[in-house]
């Protein structure tokens, strides 16, 4: 059984990659922290009564909007991480079929040197 290994070109390609990656994954942790935080500040029981009924609503719209806002951010994080895995992944196809055209290559030149030799 073969085991496959990354080429030094596959393995150039993901070291370029990967800060990008790191940082986007990195403010999508924190904006789900932050949201957590955030949620849990306005877990306070607040009374509702009349008086403050315009107020508790007022807030809980912010609270939506807000909430509202984090979820696009995190989609488009999201988003920003699913192409750069994409063109991860095109990258690292590319590679594998240079590195297959290169092999099928220095197969070719072996046969050649191979019948060369036996046919001096």
């Amino acid at each position: 059984m073969l085991k496959k290994f990354m080429n030094p070109f596959t393995i150039g390609t993901l070291l370029n990659s990967a800060p990008m990656i790191i940082q986007a994954a990195g403010k999508l942790i924190d904006m789900v922290k932050e949201r957590e935080e955030g949620a849990s500040k306005h877990t306070e029981s607040i009374p509702i009564t009349p008086d403050n009924l315009e107020e508790v609503v007022v807030r809980l719209e912010r609270r939506l909007d807000t909430m509202d806002e984090a979820s696009v951010e995190q989609l488009k994080l999201i988003k920003q991480l699913a192409s750069q895995n994409e063109a991860l992944v095109a990258s690292l196809r590319r590679q594998q079929q240079r590195a297959t055209f290169a092999f099928v290559l220095a197969l070719i030149a072996l046969l050649l040197a191979i019948l060369g030799v036996a046919a001096s």
